[in-house]
C-alpha cells in the first residue's frame, strides 16, 4: 500500500493492477522456481521488512522443492 499525505492525515491507497503486477514480478516467493543455489533464510518476530509469515511461506516453498537452504530463526 502507499500513503499520500493530506492535511496532517494519511490516507492509504490500494495499489493499482500495474503496481501488483509489478510487486509480484519482483517478490521472492514469485521466482522460488528459479532457485539454483544454497539459501540461508533469516527470519524473525522483530524482523520490521518481512512479515514473519511471508517468510514461513518462503521457507515452505524451498522445503516443497527440495532445496538445500539453511534456516535460522529468533523467536525474540
Amino acid at each position: 500500500m502507499t500513503d499520500k499525505q493530506t492535511k496532517n492525515k494519511t490516507a492509504f491507497l490500494l495499489p493499482s493492477g500495474e503496481q501488483l503486477a509489478k510487486m509480484w514480478a519482483s517478490s521472492p516467493i514469485a521466482l522460488v522456481d528459479q532457485v539454483k543455489a544454497p539459501v540461508l533464510l533469516a527470519l524473525g518476530k522483530k524482523d520490521r521488512r518481512v512479515p514473519f509469515s511471508q517468510g514461513l511461506e518462503y521457507y515452505h516453498a524451498l522445503r516443497a522443492r527440495g532445496e538445500l537452504f539453511y534456516f535460522v530463526f529468533n523467536f525474540i
